[in-house]
Order: C-alpha cells, then structure tokens, then sequence
C-alpha cells in the first residue's frame, strides 16, 4: 500500500505515513492503483525487513475491515501484514474495546509467541507502555509470562527486547499455498 491509513488519519509524527500493509491473497488483485501497487516476493520480503529497521510491529492476519474498504469478496482471500507503530495502530484501541468485539480478535492460527526463554534479565522492558498490543504481557511472580488468549501474535515484544528473550514463530498452516503476492 502506497500510505499506512492509521497513522495516515491519526497524523502520525513518529513513523513514517507513507509506509503502508502488505496484502496477499487471490482478492488484493482487486485493489485499486491509486492505494498500492503490484510487487514482487523479494519487494515484498524488503519491504518487511525495511518495517523492522523502522522499529515496526508486523500484525499478521485476516481483516474484516481490509475486505470492507477494499470492497473485496470474502476475506478468506485476502491476508494482511500491517506494520503498526505502537502511537497509532489500530490494534492499540483493542484492550479497550467491548468485549463482544475484543473476544472476537485472535491471532492467526500459525502465529506462535513463545513464552520468555532462558535469556530473560528481568528488565521488564515487554511491560512498557505501548508494547503488547493485546495487552497480553504481565509480571506474575516475579516472572514475565504471555497470556495466550489475548496475544494478537504482533510481535512487538519480540522487537523491543534486547535479549531475545521472547520468540515468535510463523508457518504456513492457514496460508493457501497457490497464492501470490500481490
């Protein structure tokens, strides 16, 4: 996409506004040229690592909105890999939500963030403001732990930890093999 719309409507200062999702899938055939364009695997996989450099979290996963607003078919069709800043990404209102609709957000089924490993410091940096998009990361007896249910599988945590502590590992269970980049 050729601008990220969350940090594009929420006038964002901090990450770049012009750095917009990935889509893939048989239905982002139908976007519109005026918001993104065609890219390849390897513009695709630079584009990620360039998200990475930016200090941005990957969500990964199948969006209701992105069908609407895209006036696509069934989401099935359509993956999204957004690149949100913790400022303004639209995940950021999740633990507010109502519950009907917070409940209704899991993460993609092979998206996994392992628990904290064996390099664990103690220096709580996980636990900051902005990091855990679900609000899934808590100190229970004197140990970090990820509460499984509310993890939407961003990744942020992984980011922001100097130690490597936390993993998050992605197959391809969910992923229809004959879709391409798009």
């Amino acid at each position: 996409m050729n601008k990220c719309l969350c940090r594009s409507s929420a006038n964002c200062q901090d990450y770049p506004q012009d750095f917009g999702c990935i889509f893939i899938g048989p239905a982002s055939r139908k976007i519109c040229s005026k918001y993104g364009r065609t890219t390849t695997v390897e513009e695709a996989l630079a584009h990620v690592d360039e998200a990475d450099e930016l200090g941005l979290s990957h969500v990964i996963g199948r969006n209701k909105i992105d069908s609407v607003w895209m006036n696509v078919d069934s989401k099935e069709e359509l993956l999204t890999i957004c690149h949100c800043c913790p400022c303004c990404c639209l995940w950021k209102v999740l633990p507010d939500l109502d519950d009907d609709i917070s409940n209704k957000v899991i993460r993609l089924e092979d998206v996994e963030v392992h628990t904290v490993n064996d390099n664990w410091k103690m220096c709580r940096r996980c636990l900051g403001d902005n990091v855990c998009f679900g609000g899934a990361i808590s100190l229970e007896n004197g140990k970090v732990t990820i509460d499984q249910d509310k993890c939407v599988g961003c990744g942020h945590c992984v980011q922001v930890c100097k130690f490597d502590a936390i993993e998050l590992e992605y197959s391809q269970k969910s992923i229809d093999s004959n879709w391409r980049i798009s």
